[in-house]
């Protein structure tokens, strides 16, 4: 028998059972049937599972059962933070400006040629090899001695005018010679005739006569001698042409261009910028002795230099580097002083231009180039490493290793110049003492440090550890105060 509700759904069932001899009667909820059924089957998929998880864990016990038993592993323990000192020492510090510029030789000179012709002839060094870049030229001598020839352009039109110029110079030598003579006789008959006027012996009419002659004898004396000044002119500006023909070194150097070969057409160019007359030029001479150096400095960092200083220069960074905090002398850095300071900042970079000149070196003319100028300088002072100092509020202090102890002593310094690499200290730190330069950000006062390689104690270190895992290292007494 079915019970139902309202609506005709099911809500109860009556089920007779027979049992012990005896009919029972039973009501079941068909509802609550079947969310018993979906629990008995969720039971029972966790059933399975964890039994299959107790499977696996038999497994692998079975399998660590086989493996050997893991023995005592002796292992270092050391919480201390290494770090690295460097000791306080006396010396002279200078404060250094850095700048780079463009290195020019301070003898340098572009040849061109002075008036348009064929290129005939280059000329040879001491050895008769032609000259090339590179070759060493003489230059004109105190005593007028000229210049080694570098070229000569084809010259034969102008040798022939000034021949011409020399024979009609040696034309009115001769006539300057013979207007004199006539000049000679005709003043002593002026004389001579002169006297006898004077005494009446000779006529007023012969005086004025040889006067006459005398007079013409003066003026073409005069002729004459423009004559051979005009000549001489001739000749001068024929040789004048004939030498600017030729090309001729103007100073000891070398060459470090020659742009024409035999045969070339060249013509008179006008001056312009430094490339326009490295292009245009016939040939450029360098003297390698002193270089000049431009730089273009901030006002801030130009504003205390002064001609004079001493400057150190190279193309290599690393040279002068080394040289300015070395304090030695290299041969592959040049040393010089500022030849000049502009009084004024330029409109155009904003910055202040100073100019240094060297000497020796690996300096080459164009070549990029580090400066050094040395500014203020300190004697005997106190330094540390620049890497020492650490800075807190803008308060520097640094950490001093303590006499005959691991222990750390932090301490505020008052700090002076340094040059990139060193600080001078005015106080805070002794002659001698034991600064930490590294590891520095991980300490406090008083803490208890290892120095880089150095060994820890196995009275203070050795722990032991036991399986598979490892022990942690626990915190120092230092640390835990």
């Amino acid at each position: 028998m079915v019970l139902t509700d309202k609506l005709g759904k099911p809500i109860y069932k009556a089920n007779t059972h027979f049992m012990n001899g005896k009919h029972k009667l039973s009501l079941d909820n068909p509802s609550v049937s079947s969310a018993t059924d979906r629990r008995k089957r969720r039971l029972g998929w966790w059933a399975c599972s964890l039994a299959l998880l107790f499977v696996t864990a038999g497994i692998l016990a079975a399998m660590l059962a086989q493996e050997p038993p893991t023995q005592a592993v002796a292992m270092r323990v050391d919480n201390r933070p290494v770090v690295a000192v460097a000791r306080a020492k006396r010396g002279t510090l200078t404060q250094w400006t850095v700048a780079r510029g463009i290195a020019e030789a301070v003898r340098k000179s572009y040849l061109h040629i002075e008036t348009a012709g064929i290129v005939a002839e280059i000329g040879r060094d001491e050895t008769g090899v032609p000259l090339r870049e590179g070759s060493f030229v003489h230059g004109s001598k105190p005593d007028g001695q000229s210049g080694q020839l570098l070229l000569r352009l084809d010259d034969r039109e102008a040798r022939a005018r000034l021949e011409q110029a020399a024979a009609e110079r040696q034309r009115t030598d001769r006539r300057v010679e013979g207007a004199r003579a006539a000049f000679d006789r005709a003043r002593q008959e002026h004389e001579r005739t002169g006297a006898l006027a004077s005494r009446g012996i000779a006529s007023r009419k012969a005086a004025e006569m040889a006067e006459a002659v005398f007079r013409t004898a003066e003026a073409e004396l005069e002729a004459a001698r423009a004559e051979v000044e005009l000549a001489a002119a001739q000749s001068r500006q024929a040789q004048i042409v004939l030498e600017k023909m030729t090309l001729r070194a103007p100073f000891d150097g070398r060459l470090s261009l020659i742009n024409v070969r035999v045969g070339d057409y060249v013509e008179v160019v006008a001056g312009g910028s430094h490339v326009t007359r490295e292009k245009t030029a016939a040939a450029i001479l360098v003297n390698e002795d002193v270089f000049e150096i431009a730089l273009n400095l901030p006002w801030p960092d130009a504003k205390d230099l002064a001609p004079g200083q001493d400057v150190l220069a190279s193309g290599s960074a690393e040279a002068v580097w080394n040289a300015a905090t070395e304090g030695a002398n290299r041969s592959d850095v040049a040393t010089g002083k500022i030849w000049s300071v502009s009084p004024s900042i330029g409109l155009g970079s904003r910055a202040v231009q100073i100019k240094v000149r060297v000497r020796g070196g690996t300096i080459k003319d164009g070549m990029l180039a580090t400066v050094w100028i040395a500014g203020a300088r300190v004697h005997n002072a106190t330094l540390l490493p620049e890497s020492a100092l650490m800075h807190s509020e803008d308060k520097p202090f640094i950490f001093t290793l303590m006499p005959d102890s691991s222990m750390v002593d932090k301490r505020q310094v008052e700090v002076g110049l340094n040059n990139h690499t060193h600080v001078a200290i005015g106080s805070g730190v002794e002659d001698g003492e034991l600064v930490v330069v590294t590891g520095q950000h991980l300490l406090y006062d008083g803490m208890v440090v290892r120095l880089a390689g150095e060994h820890s104690s196995k009275a203070e270190n050795l722990a032991l550890t036991t399986g598979v895992g490892g022990a942690r290292n626990r915190p120092t007494p230092e640390r835990q105060r």
